[in-house]
């Protein structure tokens, strides 16, 4: 009879602890309020918040066939002072920092071109560079062909100037504009 007796210790023993972990893992994952509750609902609460954040990143335009969006960053200056908004119709000017030979001594000298002209937009988007200092700069996305792309891309390490077009205006330039400081002096106010 010993050994049964210590054989029924070890069940009730067990039972017990049983017992006992059976009601702290139900109190915590079953019953409202309960600790786990509480923080898988602030968890889904951020989930939620991420998710909503991710849907609004999400690019609502239309890329018309045999072009593709390109990005590029301009200042508040470069950009139109803000003005630039999706639909708008620009011209893409690019100043562009080189050199050159003036009597036989090699000057810094600058010479700026259309690189784009009669592009639409198709976004605008905002970003802070440096927080400190408040420099907010823009992001342009623009529709171009796999050419103007190219183009657009070499222009986009030198400075980007866009000139916002009025609405029905879909003139353009004939000639390229090759632009540089001695001729806009000779052009002087014109």
């Amino acid at each position: 009879m010993g050994g049964r007796s210590m054989t029924l210790k070890k069940v009730w023993l067990l039972s017990i602890m049983f017992g006992i972990v059976s009601t702290i893992c139900f109190y915590l994952f079953y019953i409202p309020g309960g600790t786990n509750q509480k923080s898988m609902q602030a968890d889904t609460v951020v989930l939620a918040a991420e998710e909503e954040a991710e849907e609004e990143i999400v690019p609502e335009f239309e890329i018309e066939k045999g072009k593709r969006a390109m990005s590029i960053a301009v200042n508040d200056v470069q950009g139109v002072s803000g003005h630039v908004e999706p639909g708008s119709m620009v011209d893409i000017f690019v100043n562009i920092e080189t050199t050159k030979e003036d009597n036989k001594e090699v000057v810094p000298s600058q010479v700026g071109t259309f690189v784009l002209q009669n592009v639409k937009v198709l976004a605008v988007g905002h970003f802070m560079d440096e927080p400190e200092t408040g420099a907010r700069y823009q992001m342009i996305t623009v529709e171009a062909t796999p050419e103007q792309g190219a183009s657009l891309g070499f222009a986009s390490q030198h400075s980007i100037y866009l000139m916002l077009r009025p609405e029905g205006d879909d003139s353009t330039l004939n000639a390229n504009i090759l632009m540089d400081e001695k001729q806009l002096i000779m052009k002087g106010g014109q």
